[in-house]
């Protein structure tokens, strides 16, 4: 006789039990003709025979197979799992399929994308030394963080189909599961190790055991290579053992390596983990950390600066990049005004933050792991703060919308990099109760010799109807465009009204978008304006009607490009205390055919000062007793990470930082999943996507640590363990050990951050420094 008993495709490691057999030795027992019983649907059945009416020992069934394990795996670390078992097999294969897509062992279950394709899937057994066939090695896997696979489980699956084409279906073949939720770990840190703090990592990931250490070495050296040198700092320990989690393996670990007072670990040092070093040998410690790596700063203006803004121009081979720090030059201001009625130090005449001066802008050549800048010129010899600059073309007068062009471009138009076509907003405080929008066009071009050249973004010239112009009316009807003592500029107003929170994007090279609060009305409003290039060399700026996006009291805008017709505009309701998104859509050719999109609220809290509170009185701030609160509109930032998904980060007062991922279809704004920034008091927060990836880095003022800067990684995933969209926690590191102001950063490519700042350590000067956001490198 011969009894199905069916297919069994999960066992327990434990003992086994009718709810969940397993590979082990069973006893048989045999009855004549066992009473049937009867199901809750009254349906006879021989299951619910009771255990006597099995009288006869029939022998010993013995199951073959794989027990039901837990693992764990770390990204960019060799993966290698020990299955345990009975009978296990030198045909025994294992395949990995998202836990989310499907069980083992069904149809049509998708194979893993492309993140995965570094690992070996499906993956073979290799015999061991004790001859045992249960040890996998998958490689080592580049995927997504925090996402589960199930390990798919086949005595002898076949190679390929029939007819010797690869399989179709290969986890069909698959159909017992060892592990239904396998997780993949990346080792990420928070790392704050600056001057006259206590150093202290932490490190997230998989296996963190009592023994576990951490190992410091120079940027030269690789984690795991014998000949890479350690790290040696007076008042350092390294390496460190791991603070005892009490517990034999942990996701979490706390390194304390100390404190020192007189330097600190060179800039670009590595973090090596090992799980039970035997010595302070590199070669023990294979695992490298990754984090947002900070490189020595350089001061692009030895003064006290204001405002600051950062645009990238272009990248060259080599790793080589330009951009332009567009900056508000504090020496060039009076020392007193009367303003207000009296005598008072100009930077403080204006409503935040004394980042007032003229403007100017210097070239930066970012080369290595420094960014070396040019001469400084200024663009705007007015007080001016608000400072955000857009490029637009790169010697592409077609592109550019050039009136009347023919075939008089030539190619030379289409000539290597020589010079940049770019705008710049800013608020004009020339006179403080006005602050009116301004956008300029500047021209940032090699000036002086061919072999020492020296960049400088200098104003473009204005086009008129006659040029030159005919008479003076010409002048007095074209060039009052904006508040500029040039009357041959190219510029216009954005608001002729006071101004705030002014920024400014290129949704192509010919179409810009400005977005600011009326401070007359206290609404978001954002325009629309259209670039025209005339020959030789004038241009000239439309600026389209106010469209109104938010009709109540706003603060902290910003807006990024979706596309060339399309922008995503995030803000600060501050009647609702609500942070709110909405998507503006341009039609046809002009500048005020415009849909709006509904807004879409991604977040809550205080970004504005409440009313009720003295404009800079001491806030009761337990983490930060010298703290005190301005309106600095830079608690909201937004970029765009494709056509379809932005990013938006936000800091409200005294609660904690968000990331909010907003997926746009057509102007539908909904929002996504969010990721929490390690801070309770974010300001000047800024958050940049790294190339055309998929990854970000958020950097932001700390003021619930002192105002030092931190930046902090952001993954962004699609499809992510059945969800649509998932964000990811990656590293954080504290950038500096003294207080930063005005904040700002740009990303170079997939793996270089840009950053800039107004240096508080007695100095007040221009900084720039490079980030390495080593987490994205394959």
């Amino acid at each position: 006789h011969e009894w199905d008993l069916g297919q069994v495709t999960r066992g327990s490691l434990g003992a086994v039990t009718t709810e969940e057999p397993g590979p082990g030795v069973y006893k048989l027992c045999w009855g004549y003709y066992p009473l049937l019983g009867y199901d809750a649907d009254l349906n006879m059945s021989h299951v619910l025979a009771t255990e006597d009416q099995y009288p006869i020992d029939a022998g010993v069934l013995l199951m073959l197979g794989p027990f039901s394990m837990d693992f764990e795996c770390s990204l960019r670390f060799e993966c290698t799992i020990t299955i345990s078992g009975i009978g296990l097999a030198s045909t025994n294969k294992i395949y990995l399929i998202e836990s989310a897509l499907g069980r083992c062992g069904m149809t049509g279950v998708p194979v893993l994308d492309a993140e995965w394709s570094t690992i070996t899937n499906p993956a073979a057994v290799i015999q061991d030394s004790e001859g045992l066939y249960n040890t996998y090695k998958l490689g080592t896997a580049l995927g997504k963080s925090g996402a589960s696979h199930r390990i798919c489980w086949a005595h002898n699956p076949p190679e390929e189909e029939d007819d010797g084409t690869p399989l179709s279906d290969p986890a069909s073949h698959f159909s017992v599961e060892i592990d239904p939720d396998f997780l993949w770990i990346r080792f990420t840190a928070i790392v704050d190790c600056v001057l006259g703090r206590i150093c202290t990592i932490t490190v997230y990931g998989s296996g963190i055991g009592p023994e576990s250490q951490i190992l410091l070495v120079t940027n030269t050296g690789s984690c795991g290579d014998a000949s890479a040198a350690a790290v040696t700092v007076v008042g350092l320990n390294n390496p460190q053992q791991v603070i005892d989690p009490g517990v034999e393996s942990s996701s979490v670990g706390i390194y304390v390596l100390g404190t020192t007072t007189s330097a600190v670990p060179p800039y670009g040092f590595h973090i090596c983990w090992g799980p039970n070093p035997s010595n302070s040998s590199a070669v023990n410690f294979p695992l490298e950390v990754f984090y947002p790596m900070q490189h020595e700063p350089t001061t692009f203006f030895a003064d006290r600066v204001g405002a600051i803004s950062l645009l990238h121009l272009d990248s060259e081979s080599g790793g080589r990049h330009r951009a332009l720090a567009l900056y508000a030059d504090t020496t060039k201001l009076p020392a007193t005004t009367k303003a207000l009625g009296g005598f008072y130090d100009a930077r403080l005449d204006y409503d935040c933050c004394a980042m007032a001066g003229y403007a100017a802008g210097t070239i930066l050549r970012v080369q290595g792991d420094q960014a070396l800048p040019s001469s400084g010129y200024v663009f705007h010899d007015r007080p001016s703060d608000g400072l955000s600059a857009v490029a637009l073309s790169v010697r592409q007068p077609r592109l550019q919308g050039l009136e009347a062009c023919g075939t008089s471009c030539g190619d030379d138009f289409g000539s290597n990099h020589t010079d940049y076509v770019l705008a710049a907003g800013f608020r004009d405080l020339s006179d403080p109760n006005k602050s009116p929008g301004t956008v300029i066009l500047l021209k940032a071009r090699p000036i002086g010799p061919q072999w020492a050249p020296t960049w400088q973004a200098r104003r473009t010239s204005q086009y008129f109807k006659h040029n030159p112009p005919a008479g003076l009316a010409d002048y007095v009807v074209e060039a009052q465009r904006c508040a500029t003592p040039d009357p041959l500029a190219a510029c216009a107003f954005a608001n002729r009204q006071k101004t705030q929170s002014l920024k400014v994007v290129a949704l192509s090279s010919t179409r810009l978008v400005a977005a600011f609060v009326d401070s007359e009305t206290e609404q978001g409003v954002a325009v629309f304006i259209s670039v025209f290039h005339h020959l030789p060399d004038h241009w000239e700026l439309n600026i389209g009607v106010k469209q109104v996006f938010n009709t109540g009291p706003t603060s902290n805008v910003d807006v990024a490009a979706l596309s060339e017709s399309v922008a995503i505009v995030a803000f600060a309701d501050t009647a609702s205390r609500t942070v709110e998104a909405r998507v503006l859509q341009l039609s046809g050719t002009g500048t005020d055919d415009v849909t709006f999109g509904a807004s879409v609220e991604i977040g809550e809290g205080n970004l504005t000062q409440d009313s009720s509170t003295e404009a800079n009185a001491t806030d009761t701030n337990s983490s930060n007793s010298t703290w005190k609160y301005t309106a600095t509109h830079r608690r909201l930032s937004v970029c765009g990470v494709t056509s379809t998904k932005a990013l938006v980060a936000y800091g409200p007062i005294h609660a904690r930082g968000e990331v909010v991922l907003v997926v746009v279809s057509g102007v539908v704004a909904t929002k996504g999943p969010v990721l929490a920034l390690q801070s309770t008091n974010v300001d000047d927060v800024t958050v940049v996507l790294l190339g055309s990836s998929t990854k970000a880095l958020a950097l932001w003022r700390d003021e619930a640590d002192g105002g030092v800067a931190k930046a902090q990684e952001v993954d962004v995933y699609d499809d992510y363990n059945g969800a649509s969209y998932a964000l990811g926690p990656g590293s954080l590191v504290t950038m500096t050990y003294f207080r930063t102001e005005g904040l700002v950063a740009l990303g170079l490519n997939q793996t270089g951050v840009l950053a800039a700042y107004r240096a508080m350590d007695g100095t007040e000067r221009g900084v720039v420094q490079l980030l390495s956001a080593t987490f994205n490198a394959d």
